[in-house]
């Protein structure tokens, strides 16, 4: 059996109609089947890391491959400091 996705700008249509709502609920499934399993989470996390990564330059200063290593190594370090400086710390109130 051919696993073939949705269309990307595929829409739940407003009617109020019975076929409309099978429709609606066969595309929603579909695509979080689909997301699923393509493993389109962790994509989507791995890309919004590299915009990230481009925030801080994208090009890389050093011309020699173990000086580049480092250099990507220094900027997801600093990526790391962000994130554990922008998360809030919670404590269970008694």
């Amino acid at each position: 059996m051919a696993l073939i996705p949705t269309r990307k700008n595929v829409y739940a249509w407003g009617l109020n109609n019975r076929s409309v709502q099978v429709r609606t609920t066969v595309v929603a499934a579909w695509r979080g089947f689909w997301k699923c399993w393509r493993g389109g989470h962790r994509r989507s996390l791995i890309e919004t890391t590299m915009r990230c990564l481009e925030q801080l330059g994208e090009l890389l200063i050093e011309s020699c491959f173990e000086c580049r290593v480092l250099e990507l190594h220094v900027r997801l370090a600093l990526l790391n400091l962000f994130a554990r400086l922008g998360t809030p710390v919670t404590v269970p109130v008694v």
